[in-house]
């Protein structure tokens, strides 16, 4: 018998709808699959992270439901280029992962965020883990760029929630998982929701190119109901992410032969 192929996972970003990102490796554990590598934008990266770090997805789960995205942060100053820091979420990471650089996870892990100075998508996959993770998980004007070596950072799904490219070299096998595929929003009042569904629609279109370069693709429109920074439904999002996942294997069996 031959070697079985090389698997790629590409997580999207999609603030607390990442959840759903733990239901589907959950899936994966239960089908006794390991991702070669793991690619991630914003949540997708914080669950990377979490994942290749050695922590089982119930157990991310539970660590980051903690509190809400919202009470992971705090206000800051203007001129610091957003309403808030995202100090909680840092603290937070700093203390559970184990790994303090991205080239120490057990499972090679590559981080999507964007060069807000020259407007490029920067894929890291080496480096201080916390601070990238943050970098890429740093929505524009919601929340405080990242300083990295000179540049300023911001959500890696401002030019690419899908990073495909980073690992189509690597792999033979790319599943993609999007949590953010948009659907019909009614009544939008307050300023984070108006700003959360500027930002999703203005990411869905980079994830059509991207997602025409998995060999597997699962996207979750029914997740636009969550808030993207309330953590307080992760279980019942996780429980989405598991369901529509054993779902989507079941009519596409995954060949890794």
């Amino acid at each position: 018998m031959g070697d079985k192929k090389k698997l790629g996972v590409v997580l999207s970003g999609g603030g607390a709808r990442g959840f759903a990102h733990l239901g589907l490796l959950q899936v994966l554990e239960e089908m006794k699959v390991r991702p070669e590598v793991i690619a991630g934008t914003s949540a997708g990266a914080i669950a990377a992270a979490f994942y290749a770090d050695g922590y089982k997805p119930k157990e991310i789960v539970d660590i980051l439901m903690e509190r809400s995205f919202i009470r992971y942060a705090e206000l800051s100053l203007p001129r610091s280029g957003g309403i808030m820091r995202l100090t909680g979420i840092k603290s937070l990471l700093e203390k559970k992962l184990k790994s303090k650089n991205i080239e120490d996870l057990e499972i090679p892990v590559i981080i999507c965020a964007t060069n807000m100075n020259t407007g490029e998508s920067v894929f890291f996959s080496k480096g201080a883990l916390v601070e990238r993770v943050l970098a890429s998980a740093s929505i524009p004007v919601i929340f405080q760029l990242i300083d990295i070596d000179g540049f300023q950072y911001a959500d890696g799904g401002v030019l690419n929630n899908m990073p495909v490219e980073p690992i189509k070299d690597k792999v033979d096998v790319i599943l993609g998982v999007n949590v953010t595929a948009p659907s019909e929003k009614k009544d939008l009042h307050s300023v984070f929701e108006i700003a959360e569904r500027s930002f999703h629609l203005s990411i869905s279109a980079n994830v059509n190119i991207q997602a025409r370069l998995c060999d597997y693709y699962i996207e979750m429109p029914e997740l636009m109901e969550y808030s993207l920074l309330k953590s307080s439904h992760g279980k019942e999002i996780f429980d989405v992410g598991y369901m529509k996942a054993k779902q989507y294997f079941k009519n596409h069996p995954l060949n890794l032969d």
